[in-house]
């Protein structure tokens, strides 16, 4: 039945819906207009999954967390400037909205805000990569539909540093849409500031930089020649200060990226046995602003060499096999179905070559992510989440073409089929109409939280000791936040102890 409704009621939703307007496909880039739609996307989708929609999808905790005592211990690093203890595997920017409010509103806290932010700044750059793909609707309808995918919505309850990376990658994919679909010199600029923040707030964000660069001169040489100097001007400008910017981001002692995603060690750790040529020690050695930018195809190289050694015994694993089928299997059909109606939409109209570059080429990061989630790092939701943002645009643009079509129409009802659309949107994704995506629909399966090891930090502070291993750096800002009067077990969602 929950298949039904949608196609029951798509008919008489869309003859409601004020058809007599100008396509959104062929707006102009009004910046105030989209600025505040995008503003407004963020934080709507961003608070509706952090304290309403979060709850169906989490159960025994509020939380989830992985390696707490590394996230919480180079949070306190970098308030501190001891770059030396920080994180080896991490960028200081990833980290720096969760050091600068630990200080001012206590650990707990700190973590949950920076978290809640960062959904907030998926939901935003969701819009703006659907609105350059298709229009305003389909900017909208990304920003919902990343609402009905667990792992993604759930980045606002995900203690660790992956809500900013996921935020940064998102974000800079609306960047470089924008770029190509517009290609101002202004939104070149945006483009190539989206590829330096990839690059800077994570090692793996050389994976999305070089399509995006590509992306973007594109963009720039999509112009007169005359106007060539200066767009490839700007671009390179700000590609060389993200490489200075580089050497603040990651500490002399960053791991490379072959380091930081070592096959070896996750083979390891499943007690599998490790092939020869994995025991081997790479021949590259990347961190963005340290090494040569000449030696990153050597990087590349060594990621898909290595990559080819997985062994069979890597599929055949039950955490793997039920991650997949929790998060991953029952959107396969709505995705390919998304697909082929995205496409099919986007083939017709202005400016339809750019906008099937942005749906394609910004994808294909996202779609490496998920293969190497599900490969690699079973499928933790965490790691999903990562590669989601991308097919949420993908089902944001199908459900455009649906109600925006690609004709023009003539009339003044522009804004008031935006707002139909957004509301019939919202009912099928909050539960108020009982469909497939609802957030109670029978086929969902609620995650376990992980608030174990916040607990045990938030304990030993409390009762005066180191804690584990590990912890002390953290039990100690927990301490201060009990001297300072701050709450310690975390001001939202009930605080650590609620179940």
């Amino acid at each position: 039945m929950e298949w039904l409704w949608p196609v029951m009621l798509l008919p008489v939703a869309l003859g409601l819906l004020p058809w007599r307007a100008p396509n959104s496909t062929h707006l102009p880039f009004y910046w105030p207009a989209e600025v505040g739609l995008a503003v407004a996307c963020g934080l709507v989708t961003g608070l509706l999954s952090a304290f309403w929609l979060a709850e169906f999808h989490l159960t025994s905790g509020n939380y989830l967390s992985s390696d707490f005592h590394e996230y919480c211990a180079s949070m306190v690093h970098l308030a501190a400037d001891d770059l030396e203890n920080y994180s080896q595997a991490r960028s200081t920017l990833a980290g720096a909205t969760k050091s600068w409010l630990h200080t001012r509103i206590g650990v707990v806290d700190a973590l949950n805000v920076a978290g809640i932010l960062s959904q907030v700044v998926i939901g935003t750059g969701l819009y703006l990569w659907g609105r350059a793909a298709h229009g305003r609707i389909a900017g909208v309808f990304a920003a919902v539909a990343a609402c009905t995918m667990a792992p993604l919505l759930l980045q606002s309850r995900t203690i660790s540093f992956y809500p900013e990376v996921t935020a940064a990658f998102t974000l800079a994919a609306g960047f470089v849409a924008l770029a190509l679909r517009f290609r101002s010199l202004r939104m070149v600029a945006l483009g190539a500031a989206a590829v330096g923040l990839t690059l800077l707030v994570d090692l793996r964000g050389v994976f999305w930089a070089v399509p995006y660069l590509g992306l973007v001169g594109l963009a720039a040489a999509w112009s007169p020649t005359r106007r060539w100097p200066l767009r490839f001007g700007c671009l390179l400008l700000i590609l060389w200060a993200a490489w200075f910017a580089g050497r603040y981001a990651y500490t002399p002692w960053t791991n490379p990226l072959e380091t930081h995603i070592g096959l070896r060690y996750r083979l390891i750790d499943r007690g599998i046995e490790v092939p020869e040529p994995l025991l081997e020690n790479p021949t590259s050695a990347y961190v963005w602003g340290r090494t040569p930018v000449h030696e990153i195809p050597a990087t590349f190289l060594t990621v898909w060499q290595r990559s080819g050694h997985l062994p069979d015994e890597i599929w055949d694993n039950p955490k793997t096999r039920s991650n997949t089928k929790r998060h991953v299997t029952p959107w396969r059909p709505v995705w390919i179905g998304s697909g082929i109606l995205a496409l099919l939409g986007l083939a017709r109209g202005r400016d339809r070559k750019a906008r099937l570059l942005i749906l394609i080429g910004t994808g294909v990061p996202f779609l490496v992510a998920l293969k190497g989630a599900i490969e690699v790092q079973q499928a933790f939701p965490r790691f999903v989440a990562n590669s989601l943002p991308w097919f949420a645009v993908l089902m944001g643009v199908a459900g455009a073409v649906l109600v925006d079509g690609w004709h023009s129409r003539s009339g003044r009802q522009g804004w008031a089929r935006l707002a139909a659309a957004t509301a019939l949107a919202f009912l099928l994704v909050l539960g108020a109409i009982p469909t497939w995506l609802s957030p109670t629909a029978s086929w969902r399966t609620p995650t376990s939280a992980s608030p174990h090891a916040i607990r045990r930090v938030v304990e030993a502070a409390e009762e005066g000791t180191a804690g584990r291993p590990g912890y002390g750096d953290c039990v100690g800002a927990v301490k201060r936040d009990l001297e300072a009067g701050r709450s310690t077990s975390g001001s939202l969602y009930g605080g650590i102890w609620s179940d």
